[in-house]
């Protein structure tokens, strides 16, 4: 019996796939200090990803509800606003300093002075600098 094709793999070439990091890269950073990299264990369920809809990830170190999507890389989660910033600077990075195809996806729930936040759209993992919003 054959399964039915996910609802959520879109089949389009270069859309939400995991950037290629440099050696130095802040991100590449965070990447490596999630469970897949330290460990053999199996990634852990977590709600739907907003960039490919996968529900499966990787917990970043030093934020405990924070997962790296196992498919495309794109970090998902809930951590305090200011923790935020340690994944994703709220600055905007300069235009053209970034490749589409090297962009990093981000969602986080943020929970600040002001409320619950939502922080997501596109990022540069060079320079963890935002270069989407939404």
């Amino acid at each position: 019996m054959k399964r039915a094709k996910n609802s959520n793999d879109h089949g389009q070439a270069g859309v939400c796939q995991r950037p290629s990091l440099s050696a130095s890269s802040p991100t590449e950073d965070i990447m490596a200090t999630t469970s897949r990299s330290t460990t053999s264990r199996s990634p852990e369920f977590m709600p739907a990803c907003g960039c490919c809809g996968h529900e499966r990830g990787f917990p970043v170190e030093g934020h405990a509800d924070v997962r790296t999507c196992e498919r495309c890389g794109g970090l998902n989660g809930r951590c305090y606003l200011g923790q935020s910033y340690t994944l994703v600077l709220p600055q905007w990075d300069a235009p053209d300093a970034c490749d589409p195809a090297d962009q990093q996806y981000f969602d986080l729930e943020c929970l600040g002075s002001g409320g619950i936040t939502r922080r997501h759209g596109w990022f540069n993992p060079a320079t963890r600098k935002i270069t989407q919003v939404g």
